[in-house]
Formats: structure tokens, sequence, C-alpha cells
């Protein structure tokens, strides 16, 4: 479908561009008054096109509909009043080059058939201060953001779209309260050659930021790099490097994620994620001591996500020991399956299981009313201690994912779930779930399902205090 429609469109702005508007509008005209309610061919479109412009096209018309070659224009040097113009791709093409020196501004045709072409101004037009390729944006190329001299570079809010030919730098200022640190203020910076994300691809996107607390006196910096390092028909690879400082726990990792999988397709997708990570809990004045144990982690962290005919699969495995600097030895092996069945009521049905081997510290056992680190988007609002963190009033999906065992704070090195919930992708849903963890869990529920929002409040809980009620607002 998109081959068909987008690309043929794409391909007639491109030819507009080069023989001209005026010259175009004649083609078409032409091309509607001799063949209207007929069947023309390819070879009559040409033969019009080559008489009305008085152009060879051809060799233009056999790349677009015979081959699958593109063009990426490039400004490859400017060097005094010298200044390359580079091809990287093989679509040979004309395009339009805008050259603004001291004296005046000016534009260039290439004609593309050279890999280089070089522009040289005379000595009076005084130095080079701005070089655009492709100026009235008709050229079919994937990468913008190398027609430019100087790079483009933006700086706009974080709600700002991202550009497809601008290097841009989003900002977020932050202002919060929390009970350890008080007032918290500071700002975030994300960057970007647009969004690299799965089957998108972008370059060098990164984040830096930092936070004060008022009262705690804490600084609390992050940072993260990520950029391809090889982007191929169904398989994407991408290096991540990160860093921060938040809860009073230092935080590094450095490793590569994978996705493979042809994107809007029926075929299976899916995720493998390798990080070596390192952890150190310095105090507890920031996260719940009935979770968490002070001390230090390095740890080699896989995931693997795959999707396919609406079955999901989860698997993560987790390895440290000692002699890698560690103070803990333990595995953590999980495995979650989750399905969408379309019945008269449609449903959801997840199965957990997880065990870990060793001796792991507390933020690393299997919980069983849902996970307990927190995202990078959760973590700007909420913490790891207090009402409002994990264990307590927030759900993070994850593990166990029992809504009805929130506050109890139970975790295991062994545990077995079994979650339902109904009716299917509905603002109202119910909840039925089952577990053990070394003693029976279960629980019944409703949630307010509002986007990546939920709001929770079980029925039944198997406690001491079964009908005690509880709520929970998940991410």
């Amino acid at each position: 479908m998109n081959s068909a429609y987008s690309k043929p469109a794409l391909f007639l702005f491109n030819l507009e561009g080069i023989l001209g508007k005026e010259t175009f509008n004649r083609i078409l005209k032409r091309y509607f008054q001799e063949f209207k309610f007929t069947h023309p061919t390819s070879e009559d479109f040409m033969n019009i096109c080559e008489e009305e412009s008085g152009q060879d096209v051809r060799f233009f018309f056999s790349q677009f509909l015979h081959k699958t070659d593109f063009c990426d224009w490039a400004v490859k040097s400017v060097k005094n009043n010298r200044i390359e113009i580079e091809n990287k791709g093989t679509w040979q093409i004309p395009v339009d080059v805008f050259v603004e020196a001291e004296t005046g501004a000016r534009v260039f045709r290439i004609d593309g058939s050279r890999k280089i072409d070089t522009i040289i101004l005379p000595e009076a037009s005084g130095h080079v201060r701005k070089v655009t390729i492709d100026p009235y944006g008709c050229s079919i190329e994937p990468n913008h953001w190398n027609n430019y001299y100087p790079r483009k570079i933006e700086i706009k809010p974080i709600l700002s779209l991202p550009s497809f030919d601008a290097y841009k730098i989003f900002y977020l200022p932050y202002l919060w309260y929390g009970s350890y640190d008080g007032i918290t203020f500071g700002l975030y910076l994300f960057g970007a050659q647009f969004i690299d994300f799965d089957y998108v691809r972008g370059r060098h996107e990164w984040t830096f930021g930092s936070i004060y607390g008022i009262r705690s006196k804490k600084v609390y910096p992050v940072f993260m790099y990520q950029t391809p390092v090889s982007f191929k028909r169904g398989m994407r690879t991408r290096m991540r490097v990160m860093g921060s400082n938040a809860q009073d726990e230092d935080k590094l990792g450095a490793g590569l994620i994978y996705n493979f999988g042809i994107p809007f397709s029926c075929g299976p997708q899916g995720e493998f994620k390798t990080m070596l990570s390192y952890y150190n809990l310095n105090s507890y004045n920031s996260v719940d001591s009935l979770d968490w144990d002070i001390g230090r982690i390095i740890v080699f962290e896989n995931h693997f996500a795959y999707n396919y005919e609406g079955w999901q699969l989860n698997l993560g495995l987790s390895l440290t020991d000692n002699m890698i600097g560690s103070e803990w030895s333990y595995v953590k092996m999980t495995a979650g399956v989750q399905k969408e069945i379309k019945t008269l009521i449609p449903f959801t049905t997840r199965l957990f299981v997880g065990k870990v081997f060793g001796n792991a510290p507390s933020q690393e056992q299997l919980f069983l009313s849902g996970a307990l680190r927190i995202s990078v988007l959760t973590s700007l609002l909420f913490g790891q201690k207090g009402y409002f963190s994990p264990q307590e009033h927030i759900n993070i999906p994850g593990h166990g994912n029992m809504r009805g065992y929130q506050t109890l704070h139970i975790k295991s090195d062994k545990l077995y779930c079994v979650n339902l919930e109904f009716p299917s992708r509905s603002l109202i849903r119910f909840f039925v779930d089952f577990g053990y963890y070394g003693d029976y869990a279960f629980d019944i529920g409703a949630s307010i399902v509002l986007g990546p929002l939920s709001f929770n409040f079980p029925f039944y809980t198997r406690t001491d205090e079964p009908w005690k009620f509880r709520w929970s607002i998940g991410f």
C-alpha cells in the first residue's frame, strides 16, 4: 500500500521540483486532455514529460519504476569559498543548492551525475555563511539533517514535535515537592536527530538534567545516550549508556538493544536488551526499608520481549556474583505470557512465573502486587518512599501484578501468578488474580482505565483483613 500510493506521490512532487512548476502544470493538463477516459501507460506519461520539458527524464523514471535506489544529499565540506556536495545514495537526480555568502545569495543546480560536486565561489564573494541543499523541499531522500551548513539546531519546549531537518533540543523545567527533599527544582534537556525508537531511526539521542532538593540539599543528576549501531530491514541494533543518582541510589548502565521484525506487518516483533548495570544504594532516606537493602549490585540484566498474533512473551534473566564486585550473588529468572481472548466478553489472561536462586537483596525479590522500580516518567512525580510509592498506592505493572495486595509489601524468592481482566479495552474492567509465593493469594476487584493510567479498587483480598478498602494508581 505504501509503495503504491506514497512513493508515486513523492516522485511526482520531486519531478515538479526538477522540471519547474509551470512546465509540470502543462504536462498534467496535456496528459489529462489526451488520455481522459482511457488507459495510458508509463511510456505515454514519459513522452509528454520529455516533449513539454525538452529534457531526457527516462533515467529518472527508470530508477523510480524498476529499482529501489535512494538519494541522500549532504554538505560534505565548506572551506573558504569551496563547497563540496555529496550524494551518499545511489539515485542520480538533480537538486538545487542555495548558497549565501557575504556579498549575496544564489541557487545552483547540480545534475546529480557525480557522487561529489564542487561549487567554487569567486573570492570577491567573501566567506560562505549558509548552504542549504534542496531549499524548496522537493527531493526524495530519507535524511535531511545533513542538508545544511551550519547544521540546523532548534531549542523547543518538551511538547514540540520532532523535526525532519533540524537537530532538536527539548527542555523541561521541573518543580515538585517531596517529603524528604522538600521543594525540588531543576531542568531536563533532551536532544535527538528525530526520534530513535524501535523501527524509527534517529541518531544521537540523549538526556541530561539535574534537580536540587532544598530541604535535603542534594543534587540528583541524570544522563542517557543512545544511537543506532546497525539498522537493516527486519533487524535494528542500538547502543545505550545511562547513569543517574535518584532516591540516593547511584545507577550506571551500558548495553545493546536489538529489535527485530517488520513494522506494521503481521509477522513477529521482538526486542532483546542486554545491559551491564551498577546500582549502589547509599541510605534509606528516599526508599522504603521494607523493600530495599543498602549496598552495591553489579549485574548482567537480560530482557526478551516477543509479540506475535496477540501473544506477548516476556523473559528475564539477571546474574551477579561477588567475583565482579557485587555484594550479592544471585540468579533471577522470570517469564510472563499474556493473551487477549476475544469471546462474547473479551478478556486478557496473563501467566507469570519467577524464581530467585542465591542471596539477593530485597529490591531484587519478586513482588506480589507489582514491580518495585519506577520508570523515568513516574520518577518525576513519585518516589520510592511514602504514601505515593510502589508497594503502597502506586502500582507498577509487573511481577505478580495482584493489585489487591498493594500496601502489604509481600515479596518472595518464588512467585507464580495468573491474572484475568475483563472486558478487555473497556473503561471499567474487573480483575481476578490467583497466586502462590509460599502461601496462596487471591483477589477480586475493578479498575477504571484512562489510557496509560488505571485506578484500581480491590473488593476482596485473601488476607487477615479480606474486605479492607485498598486502592492504587497504575502507570
